[in-house]
């Protein structure tokens, strides 16, 4: 129980309940057990792969943040890593995880929250602790979701991005596959992972577009065809410890999703058009936000290629340039 490692006799071995296993656990984790310790039960989170999981897709988050480090955004709050499973009992488990990598300026984290499935266990405070036992739990016949959220004085963390299951015939591949946005040209898709700890490829049409990294359950297509089928597989990429799984269980690795992207529509249309004076007598300055295009010069599918100006309903003035911004136009026109 002091992490040494060998083989005992059988008759210097005895079966022991958790709640006695408590009594031999180190110090830090005992005060865990006694503080978090609470008197409820929680909902069967079925991972196996036949089954849906416990968190529906309406409960993945609706903005994501992107999928760039957050060391220099201050919008996210940081959020905890390499979520471990570090002993795991026959009702019980001891979990431990990284301090969130804070930026300059950032609030301190005031405390972690711990989720079971998708409900709240308990909370620990924040600072050097980042280790929490979880009691009361089935693990020889359900599975579940463990989520780490770090708390600041300006919210919560996204706790998608520190999570693992554990339990009875959980499934490694991704889940809940969907189409977050699709436009003619592009398609954003998210997904719940089994261990945020672990890595994504991402293929289109059988072809690999991406590596995702850890801490990542999203990702977007570009530069798709409108009015076009495609086959999207995200595929998890475990450690090579998961050897000692069964062939089926390291099988278990793939989602997929078919979709069609829309036929394409009018591109959009420029914004914050203004009217100022010119630099003489006479002429008006007409300016306006240009539209978003992406590498090959499209908005919603369509090639966009210039601006015409008009007045009254007649146009008066074309701009052949798809990132113009303003024009001068003489009154006399």
């Amino acid at each position: 129980m002091d992490g040494r490692r060998g083989l005992i006799p059988s008759n210097f071995v005895e079966r022991v309940s958790d709640d006695d296993l408590v009594t031999f656990l180190p110090p830090e984790f005992s005060d865990l057990s006694q503080s978090s310790h609470q008197e409820r039960s929680f909902p069967s989170a079925s991972m196996s792969s036949g089954e849906k999981s416990e968190t529906s897709a309406s409960s993945l988050p609706s903005r994501l943040e992107g999928d760039q480090e957050e060391l220099g955004d201050h919008t996210a709050v940081p959020y905890p890593r390499k979520l471990t499973l570090i002993r795991q009992l026959a009702k019980s488990i001891v979990m431990g995880w990284d301090s969130p990598l804070l930026p300059a300026g950032c609030a301190d984290i005031q405390s972690y929250n711990i989720y079971v499935d998708s409900e709240l266990h308990h909370s620990v405070p924040g600072g050097s602790q980042t280790k929490a036992v979880i009691e009361d739990l089935d693990l020889k016949k359900k599975a579940y979701r463990i989520s780490v959220q770090s708390v600041t004085v300006k919210g919560s963390s996204d706790k998608l991005r520190c999570t693992l299951c554990v339990g009875q015939d959980f499934c490694l591949a991704p889940t809940l596959l969907e189409i977050r946005s699709i436009t003619a040209i592009s398609a954003e898709i998210v997904w719940l992972p089994c261990n945020s700890n672990y890595t994504h490829a991402v293929y289109l049409n059988e072809e690999e577009c991406d590596m995702i990294k850890a801490g990542v359950y999203w990702y977007t297509f570009r530069n798709l065809l409108p009015n076009t089928s495609y086959v999207a597989r995200v595929e998890v990429q475990p450690p090579r410890t998961l050897w000692e799984l069964s062939p089926e269980r390291r099988e278990q690795k793939t989602a997929v999703i078919h979709f069609t992207t829309p036929l394409a529509g009018a591109p959009d249309a420029p914004l914050d058009v203004q009217i100022e004076p010119g630099p003489s007598a006479g002429i008006l300055v007409i300016s306006w936000l240009p539209v978003t295009i992406d590498a090959g010069g499209s908005s919603n599918g369509v090639r966009v290629t210039g601006y015409a100006v008009y007045a009254d309903g007649q146009k008066v003035m074309e701009v052949t340039s798809p990132t113009a911004g303003s024009v001068l136009v003489d009154l006399s026109q």
